[in-house]
């Protein structure tokens, strides 16, 4: 999707215009208290203890870190990407160990803060020790909902930790619950193919980048037995995957002193930190009416561009992979030559004629410049499509691409915004 043959993508911005009445009003259940000097929601969900820490500014997007297992231990990742406008979330699956009863309790949660509270549909995700567990069978069952993972001395195979069945010491006291867990004996755990380095082609094909960190010196999750494994498949399976070793480290500590090399990772790799998009907000309204309510519209205003075969298949397809049960409506209103301008004119026909669209993708950049369109004819133009379409469907999401060409080429190369681009930016706000 970034690069269409000679077109890349240079930005997008997301409008989502006024909350959806079926957001909540960004309040959780149960107690509040001080968590650092941030304010920390603890409630049960589905059943398990569960825990919602918000940033004092939310950034856009409405981004979050997921994490497993051991709450508040070694915080200095979390802490710094809640003072970046991150959510933190957690929801206790302890002695479940990752199995499919666990991932099913982690699918109700996510979709519980995406659909109701607005979160990102693709949390970063953190799972220290036997939380590697849940976020790894979790991410392979659902690889399009997650943006990266950060795994610290994490457990990738059961017949490590808690089994001990290999060079690691296991846990004796962990194992017998682990097995009931999956439903396994000890003999069927030897051919056991459910751990998390067993199916990570999911992973690998969506893209999803891993960064893990671990201690050389570890004698209870041995990085022989986990951890290269892991990325010796992933690589394999041309998966984006970093290493960070501590030579003479075991187990303990987790993380780094120093979160910075964690947090720029997380941040790379996050919706809110894409060099080739701008949120403003999120797409929470179409995605509601894509998850709960199984039907949408979604409408391509465009020139050539958007009328030919190539980007616009590729959303559509995405989009039907993302949501398998959804009846879509797609409509290409794309016409070759055709600028903000002429788009504007032509939305109610055009966009509108088959009634309400809940997801609109734009694209006038290319055409406004060859068209000849001034700085304020631009403006007006896009602007003239945004509150027409909001005007129509007030709860409609706006996606604004710029696509480039040869002339804008030359603007970037130095290092500056195209003219057409700077002066569509301006309504973006």
């Amino acid at each position: 999707m970034r690069r269409l043959g000679l077109l890349i993508a240079l930005g997008v911005c997301l409008f989502s215009g006024r909350p959806s009445p079926l957001i909540a009003a960004n309040s959780f259940p149960g107690d509040q208290s001080d968590w650092f000097g941030y304010t920390k929601y603890d409630f049960n969900f589905d059943g398990k203890d569960c825990c919602v820490v918000e940033p004092k500014t939310t950034a856009p997007g409405k981004p979050w870190i997921w994490r497993a297992r051991f709450w508040g231990h070694e915080p200095q990742t979390d802490l710094a990407l809640l003072a970046e406008g991150f959510h933190v979330a957690y929801m206790d699956v302890a002695n479940l160990f990752g199995n499919p009863e666990a991932v099913a309790h982690w699918n109700a949660f996510y979709d519980y803060l995406t659909a109701e509270h607005g979160f990102a549909v693709r949390p970063a995700l953190e799972g220290m020790s036997r939380g590697g567990l849940i976020v790894y069978n979790w991410a392979a069952a659902n690889p399009d909902r997650v943006a990266c993972i950060y795994a610290d001395a994490p457990v990738c195979d059961i017949k490590s930790w808690p089994g001990g069945l290999g060079e690691g010491t296991g846990n004796s006291e962990m194992w017998p619950l682990c097995l009931e867990a999956y439903g396994l004996t000890e003999e069927t755990a030897k051919t056991f193919e459910g751990n998390p380095i067993d199916h990570l082609e999911p992973l690998a094909k969506a893209g999803v980048p891993l960064l893990h960190i671990c201690g050389d010196a570890d004698q209870g999750v041995p990085l022989s037995e986990n951890t290269a494994i892991l990325a010796e498949r992933y690589r394999a399976l041309e998966g984006p995957i970093k290493l960070i070793i501590k030579e003479g480290v075991g187990h303990h500590p987790h993380s780094l002193e120093d979160p910075a090399p964690i947090v720029r990772f997380i941040l790379r790799n996050t919706c809110g930190e894409d060099p080739f998009m701008d949120l403003r907000s999120s797409l929470k309204n179409s995605y509601i009416r894509f998850q709960k309510e199984k039907k949408g519209r979604v409408a391509f205003l465009g020139g050539s561009i958007t009328e030919g075969d190539g980007w616009r298949d590729l959303v559509c397809e995405g989009l039907q992979k993302r949501f398998p049960d959804t009846e879509f409506d797609f409509i290409n209103a794309g016409i070759s030559s055709t600028d903000s301008t002429l788009g504007a004119f032509r939305l109610s026909r055009d966009v509108f004629g088959r009634g309400p669209v809940d997801l609109l993708f734009l694209d006038s950049a290319v055409n406004d410049q060859y068209n000849g369109r001034t700085e304020t004819e631009s403006i007006r133009g896009v602007e003239g499509i945004i509150r027409h379409a909001r005007k129509i469907q007030p709860e409609i999401d706006i996606v604004i691409q710029y696509f480039v060409d040869p002339p804008k080429m030359e603007w970037i190369r130095k290092g500056e915004v195209p003219p057409v681009i700077a002066a569509q930016e301006k309504v973006a706000v």
